[in-house]
């Protein structure tokens, strides 16, 4: 598989570079973001983005994690605006999240089946003036400061639906996760939240295998940005760190243990880009090689991080040290995407 950028995706991801270099680990720029028409690179131009797929959308999210930015993408962008996306008539919300007028929030996760979106527990019933819903979603992203939340949830047919709920409709509660890095994650309650019948969005049954697939290559994305954040500090440690006399990078087998974060890395980043490829070329596989990506992340991520803290010492840890930030953040991501066992599970059966 040919893994080089072609024009428009390398112009992105020298752009993002160049952004990302001047941010600071834990902030949030989703306006500037916005303003760069990086929320919409992954929609067709028909839905008001740039065309650029899943493929578009992991170079961001390398970007992203590299920076160790605090949200933005992830859940207004990957899901919220991908929801939206499919919807004629919420095409005005959808024009006004892109622009950076409307923030939106993805409540999609079950606090029942975690990490697992084709399995709804939050049921949607129809009333005379539209619809109610019930149930608790998490991990839910982008939800504390969103004006918009999207919410998914099982109808009375067994079938799936989407609304877009405003953020301050009566019976929805927003309860923050206190997570191990900055990022906006929540656990949201749903107790008789009335809605109309314009507030359901037109998706077709095949949304939600696309959003699953998006979430687990926006989040390998996102991990190989913070590996290769933390291979770049180890490098950097090694260099400089002297020990008997000279830097610590001179003994072989440190050098040795930072050949393997460079192969762990490149196995994270060659199985993701391809999940975006196959998902961008509309492949049968796609979903499939989305979660293998997403395991492969969670794997590449413990060897990375590991070596970067051992390889740092003591100080790796402390919150002084980035190394401590970017290895909370791969952790998080975990906490949204599930662990690689989790998902392994998954792939046997499905194998079956």
């Amino acid at each position: 598989m040919d893994f080089e950028l072609d024009e428009d995706e390398a112009l992105l991801a020298t752009m993002a570079e160049k952004f990302t270099n001047g941010c600071t680990s834990g902030e949030s720029r989703w306006i500037e973001m916005a303003e760069m028409g990086w929320l919409g690179c992954h929609l067709d131009e028909a839905a008001g983005g740039a065309g650029l797929g899943m493929s578009g959308a992991a170079i961001l999210m390398q970007a992203i994690g590299r920076a160790g930015l605090s949200d933005g993408m992830l859940g207004h962008s990957i899901l919220g605006a991908t929801a939206l996306a499919g919807s004629p008539r919420h095409a005005e919300l959808l024009s006004r999240a892109l622009a950076g007028d409307l923030k939106l929030g993805a409540a999609f996760a079950e606090a029942d089946f975690r990490h697992d979106l084709g399995t709804q527990a939050t049921t949607a019933t129809r009333t005379d003036a539209g619809w109610k819903l019930d149930g608790v979603k998490a991990p839910t992203l982008g939800c504390r400061d969103a004006g918009l939340i999207v919410v998914s949830a099982v109808g009375p047919t067994g079938d799936a639906c989407f609304f877009a709920v405003p953020a301050d409709a009566p019976g929805l509660n927003v309860l923050p996760y206190p997570g191990p890095d900055e990022r906006d994650v929540a656990r949201l309650s749903l107790k008789g939240v009335a809605v109309a019948e314009g507030d359901r969005i037109e998706a077709d049954p095949a949304l939600t295998a696309r959003l699953q697939a998006a979430l687990h290559i926006a989040l390998a994305a996102d991990s190989c940005g913070a590996m290769h954040r933390l291979t770049q500090m180890t490098r950097t440690q090694l260099e400089t760190r002297q020990q008997f006399g000279r830097a610590i990078g001179t003994f072989q087998a440190l050098q040795h243990r930072y050949t393997d974060m460079h192969v762990a890395l490149d196995e994270a980043r060659a199985l993701m880009l391809a999940a975006a490829m196959a998902t961008d070329a509309g492949a049968s596989e796609a979903p499939t090689l989305a979660r293998k990506a997403w395991v492969q992340a969670c794997w590449s991520g413990r060897r990375i991080a590991e070596e970067a803290v051992q390889m740092h010492g003591a100080i790796g840890m402390t919150s002084e040290c980035q190394v401590g930030f970017f290895v909370k953040r791969l952790t998080a991501n975990i906490v949204v995407g599930g662990h690689a066992d989790l998902h392994l599970g998954m792939l046997a059966a499905q194998a079956e």
